[in-house]
C-alpha cells in the first residue's frame, strides 16, 4: 500500500512542477494585475455557468477570508 501512495505523491508531484514550469508566470502576471486593479478602487468580476457559477460565487469569499481576520468581504452582484 506505502509504495502505491509514494507513487501517487510522486506524480503529483511531477503534475505540479510541470504545471508550475508552464504557467508560473502567467499566473504571476494575472495576480498583479488582479492587485493592481483592486489598489485602484476597480472590481474583478467573476462569472461562471453551473459549477463554474458556485465557484465563481465562492471565489471571493475564500480570498478576502484568507487575507485578514477582519477583511472587508468583496461586494457581489445580486
Amino acid at each position: 500500500m506505502q509504495s502505491i501512495i509514494k507513487f501517487e505523491f510522486k506524480e503529483h508531484l511531477k503534475t505540479s512542477q510541470a504545471t508550475f514550469e508552464s504557467i508560473g508566470h502567467s499566473v504571476e502576471v494575472a495576480a498583479k494585475l488582479c492587485i493592481d486593479c483592486l489598489k485602484n478602487g476597480n472590481k474583478i468580476l467573476l462569472f461562471g455557468n453551473g459549477g463554474s457559477a458556485a465557484d465563481a460565487q465562492h471565489m471571493p469569499q475564500n480570498w478576502s477570508a484568507d487575507t485578514k481576520p477582519n477583511a472587508k468581504v468583496w461586494q457581489r452582484l445580486p
